[in-house]
C-alpha cells in the first residue's frame, strides 16, 4: 500500500548528513562489526552452561516451551529395624514446570533504488544492510536478555557491594572488589546455584566455575585492588606469554572467572551503556531554571547527544535507568516501580550529569537530579541542585549540597548523563552466573531475511526478524537459584564525576 516515504535513504540525503559519505560510507560496514555483539551467545550452551538454549522450530509468536523442574528427596528416611508400614514414611516427588514464551521482536531498513548510483558506490551499501541488522539482533538480545536477567529475578537475588545497607549507601571506594567475589560465590552455592561448564583446561579436563560479568568501567576498581593485581602477577609468571595480563582479559579470583565486557559508546543514534552501566549523553542542552522544564523548550533530560538526536520520540535512551516500565519481545513486562528498580522513597531515583573538559560553561562541573518518570525517551525531575532554592531548585539534593566549585545548573549537549545514587556516585552492576542461570528459546525462525519492495519496486524494505524468549531459570519454589547481581560503583575514565 501506499504510505509516506520521508524516512526512505537516498544518496541526496546521505550526502546532506556529510559530503565525505560519497567517498568514505563504504567502511561503515567493517567498522560496525567492531562495536556489536551478542555478549550471551558465549555463555549458550546445554544444561551445564550458563545459558540453556532450547529450540523448538514449531514454537510461533505468543508459543510457550515448557522446562521440567523437579526437587531432590530429602526426607528422614528409616534406620535399623524401622519398616515403610505407612505412606507419610515414603519420600515425595515434588516436580512443577517452568514456561517461557517466544515472541516477535524485528527491525528493518527502507532504501531507494537511485541510492547507491547517486554515491557511485553501487551494491556497496545495501550488501551491508544484512549485517548491520543482524548485529542490531545481537543488541537487541543483549539488552534483553540483560533487563531481564535484572528484573525477572526476586530482590533477593540483589546483592549491595561491601555489605551496604541499600545502593543510596554506596561511596567511591565500593567497587568490585575479590571479597565481594567471594561473597557472591558463597551466597550463590547457599541458594542451589552450581558453578557452570565454561570449557576445557590445557590437558582437556572440565573446567566448572561461577562466571562474573562486568563492564570494563566496572572492573577497574577490581584491576587496582592490591590482592587482585598480586594474583596477576602470580599468573604472569606461572603462564608466561599466554597470560591474560598481556591481552587485557582478568584472572580468575578464588576461582572464579570474571568475564570484562568492552562497551563501547557508538555514534550512531540509540542508546549508550547497558543494563551494567545505566548512562546517556545528553540530547538537548539544560539550562539554568527553577521548573521541570529544563531545555527552555519543555523538554526534561533527555538522550542522543545532540538536539536532532533527541527529537527522536520513540528511542528508548533511557532504558537501561531506573523506573522504566519494560516490555520484552514475548510479551512479558516489569512495572516501573519493581523492587528490582531499587527506588527511593516515592519510586523516585537520582540521575547525575557531568560537563565534558571542553565545555563552553563550566568544564568538568556536575549536578544531581531527583527524577520521578522515566519514559525510556525522556527523564522528568522534580528536584534540582542550584545556587538557591526556588521551584524545584534546592541547594542540597539527595546527600549533597551546592558547591560552586564543582557543581553547575547548565550542560552542553554530549554531557554525560548516569543513573546515581543520592551521593552522585554512579551505579554499576555485575551479573554473578552459575549453572543455567538463564534459558533462551528460540521458535519457528531466527534471524530471518525478509524482503518488500514499494512504490514499482523503487522502494526496497529490508526486514530481519527472530521468533525467541529468555529468562532466569526457576526451581520448583519459583525462586532462581543461578544468578545474583551485584550493586556497588566504579568510573567513568575521563569524566570528573563524584
Amino acid at each position: 500500500m501506499a504510505y509516506p516515504t520521508s524516512v526512505t535513504n537516498t544518496g541526496a540525503n546521505l550526502v546532506t548528513q556529510d559530503a565525505n559519505n560519497a567517498a568514505q560510507l563504504w567502511k561503515e560496514g567493517a567498522d560496525m562489526f567492531e562495536r556489536t555483539e551478542d555478549v550471551f551467545t558465549q555463555f549458550e550452551g546445554g544444561p551445564e552452561s550458563p545459558i540453556q538454549i532450547e529450540n523448538d522450530l514449531s514454537a510461533g509468536i505468543g508459543n510457550k516451551i515448557h522446562f521440567r523442574v523437579k526437587s531432590g528427596f530429602y526426607g528422614p528416611g528409616r534406620t535399623g529395624n524401622q519398616l515403610y508400614t505407612d505412606p507419610t514414611h515414603f519420600d515425595e516427588l515434588k516436580m512443577g514446570t517452568n514456561e517461557l514464551t517466544v515472541g516477535l521482536i524485528r527491525n528493518a531498513v527502507s532504501s531507494f533504488f537511485m541510492m547507491e548510483e547517486d554515491l557511485g558506490m553501487r551494491g556497496e551499501l545495501e550488501s551491508g544492510f544484512n549485517e548491520g541488522l543482524g548485529e542490531w539482533m545481537g543488541r537487541e538480545k543483549t539488552a534483553q536478555m540483560g533487563l531481564s536477567s535484572l528484573h525477572q529475578c526476586d530482590i533477593t537475588n540483589h546483592l549491595v557491594a561491601n555489605e551496604r545497607g541499600s545502593i543510596q549507601s554506596l561511596q567511591s571506594g565500593d567497587g568490585l572488589s575479590p571479597d565481594d567475589i567471594t561473597t557472591c560465590a558463597a551466597m550463590l552455592s547457599s541458594m542451589g546455584g552450581r558453578p557452570a561448564d565454561i570449557g576445557h583446561d590445557v590437558n582437556k579436563n572440565r573446567v566448572r566455575k561461577f562466571m562474573f560479568l562486568t563492564t570494563q568501567h566496572g572492573s577497574s576498581s577490581l584491576e587496582q585492588d592490591p590482592d587482585y593485581k598480586a594474583r596477576l602477577l602470580a599468573a604472569a609468571a606461572a603462564n608466561g606469554m599466554s597470560n591474560v595480563l598481556f591481552d587485557g582479559g582478568l584472572v580468575p579470583v578464588n576461582g572464579h572467572m570474571v568475564k570484562k565486557w568492552d562497551v563501547v559508546d557508538h555514534d550512531g543514534v540509540g542508546p549508550l551503556g547497558s543494563f551494567l552501566n545505566p548512562k546517556a549523553a545528553l540530547g538537548i542542552p539544560i539550562v539554568d531554571g527553577t521548573s521541570a522544564d529544563l531545555t527552555g523548550g519543555g523538554r526534561g533530560i533527555t538522550g542522543g547527544g545532540d538536539a536532532d538526536s533527541a527529537a527522536k520520540t520513540t528511542y528508548q535512551f533511557f532504558r537501561d535507568f531506573p523506573r522504566y516500565a519494560i516490555t520484552f519481545c514475548n510479551g512479558d513486562t516489569v512495572s516501573a516501580t519493581a523492587s528490582t528498580h531499587m527506588l527511593i522513597s516515592g519510586n523516585k531515583f537520582y540521575v547525575t550529569i557531568v560537563n565534558p573538559a571542553n565545555a563552553a560553561t563550566d568544564p568538568n562541573k556536575w549536578c544531581i537530579y531527583r527524577c520521578t518518570v522515566n519514559s525510556g525517551n525522556e527523564i522528568t525531575v522534580d528536584l534540582r541542585l542550584a545556587s538557591a532554592s526556588s521551584g524545584i531548585a534546592a541547594t542540597t539534593v539527595g546527600d549533597v549540597t551546592y558547591d560552586s566549585n564543582v557543581n553547575t545548573t547548565v550542560h552542553p549537549a554530549g554531557a554525560l548523563v548516569y543513573a546515581s545514587n543520592a551521593a552522585g556516585k554512579p551505579l554499576f552492576k555485575t551479573l554473578v552466573m552459575g549453572k543455567t542461570f538463564a534459558r533462551r528459546g528460540y521458535g519457528k525462525f531466527r534471524n530471518r531475511r525478509m524482503i518488500q519492495q514499494q512504490e514499482g519496486g523503487a522502494v526496497t524494505e529490508t526486514y530481519i526478524a527472530s521468533v525467541f524468549g529468555q529468562k532466569p531459570r526457576a526451581n520448583r519454589r519459583g525462586a532462581f537459584p543461578g544468578l545474583l547481581v551485584l550493586h556497588h560503583t566504579g568510573k567513568y575514565a575521563g569524566w570528573k564525576h563524584p
